[in-house]
Parts: structure tokens; sequence; C-alpha cells
């Protein structure tokens, strides 16, 4: 699973609609995992 957007911890003045993108996760393709896990690897 991925984000759609970095997450913040500066949400509170944010409007409800960019903090629910915040909480959306994407399904990633098991054909992006490996070249996202490689850029990624603490992610």
């Amino acid at each position: 699973m991925r984000r759609k957007r970095m997450s913040s911890h500066l949400r509170r003045k944010k409007p409800t609609k960019v903090t629910r993108k915040y909480a959306d996760k994407l399904a990633v393709d098991s054909a992006d995992f490996k070249r996202l896990h490689r850029m990624l690897p603490y992610g």
C-alpha cells in the first residue's frame, strides 16, 4: 500500500477534503513492489 500524498502532522487547519486524502491508501501492483521497496528502504 502507498499513500496518495505525503502524510503531514500539520492537519489541523486543512479542509476535511485534504485530510481525507492523507488517509487514503492505494494498492501497489506486485510488479512495482520491488522497485518501490528499493527506493524507499524504510517506507
